[in-house]
């Protein structure tokens, strides 16, 4: 991390405020001598010491800090945009190598500090992604329970259970791959389960920077996948009005295709007329080598009349 510009940034979004190192301590607790370590580089801050003076400041500071970290680091925007990418796109190989070059490094670290507990967590974090096979979750059984085990330590770890304010980017990769494994394992309920919480957390917490944003929208995702799965077509629409009703989200193109999609069979087994306008916006909207697979799927798989 760029320790030196960041702390320089922080003390310069302090003075513009007008604040002094005393005014900060008294509005959140934080100490006059911690809050100086960390404005001249001397102390890397904490995620709830960051949280608490994003809320003073009225600056989301979770997210401003991935500027300044280095493109290894779990906080580093270009690495979990990456990550969110091909958790999006269901690229799990690649998913697989970005992660488990992260968790070796913390591994190595954990194992220098002789901390069992830490070392326990992230090898569990570790072996969920080596069971990854190419582009599949075949071995979805066994990446489930690495993955609730190392959910269940990191709860533990924190003041509050599954708490939006407590989430690090790493917890929300694993979240979110969890979904993903329980959708493949056919446990629906559990997946349902899990991404409303994760939705309604993100939503509740009104700091949302934009690894957090990401992942609602995949959350959403997920969460229409398993009602699609289940026919619940009405809920469906429902979501991805949802989806595209908050503002803060900004899609990318895999993503529109994909809500253009599930909502089109939506309406076409709802008997609006509608799914047909969306069913163009897909094939208008989706690159052409996916063209093929989205008129088969179409026309095939849900024997549309097109």
């Amino acid at each position: 991390m760029k320790f030196v510009e960041f702390g320089e940034k922080l003390q310069e979004i302090r003075d513009s405020l007008n604040l002094s190192r005393d005014d900060v301590f008294k509005e959140t607790g934080i100490s006059i001598e911690a809050l100086r370590k960390i404005e001249k580089a001397m102390q890397e801050p904490k995620i709830k010491t960051l949280e608490l003076l994003s809320k003073c400041y009225k600056v989301d500071l979770l997210s401003l800090i991935g500027r300044y970290r280095l493109d290894t680091s779990v906080f580093s925007i270009s690495l979990t945009n990456k990550i969110n990418k091909h958790l999006n796109s269901g690229d799990y190989r690649s998913l697989k190598d970005e992660i488990i070059s992260l968790v070796q490094e913390d591994l190595v670290q954990a194992k220098k500090k002789d901390n069992k507990k830490e070392i326990e967590q992230i090898a569990n974090l570790f072996n969920a992604f080596k069971e990854v096979d190419k582009t599949k979750l075949r071995h979805a059984e066994k990446i489930v329970i690495y993955l609730e085990q190392y959910l269940a330590y990191s709860r533990i770890q924190r003041k509050y259970a599954f708490n939006t304010v407590n989430y690090s980017n790493l917890e929300l990769i694993a979240i979110n791959f969890l979904i993903a494994a329980y959708r493949n394992n056919d446990q629906h309920d559990k997946g349902i389960q899990l991404a409303l919480t994760i939705k309604k957390d993100l939503v509740d917490f009104k700091l949302l920077n934009t690894y957090q944003i990401s992942s609602y929208t995949y959350a959403c995702l997920n969460y229409i996948y398993i009602l699609h799965h289940q026919e619940r077509y009405e809920e469906v629409l429902e979501t991805i009005d949802e989806l595209f009703s908050n503002k803060l989200i900004r899609f990318s193109r895999h993503n529109l295709v994909e809500l253009f999609y599930r909502k089109s069979i939506a309406l076409y087994y709802l008997n609006d007329p509608q799914y047909l306008s969306y069913v163009q916006v897909v094939l208008d909207t989706c690159p052409e080598s996916k063209r093929d697979m989205y008129l088969n799927s179409y026309q095939v798989t849900h024997e549309m009349e097109l």
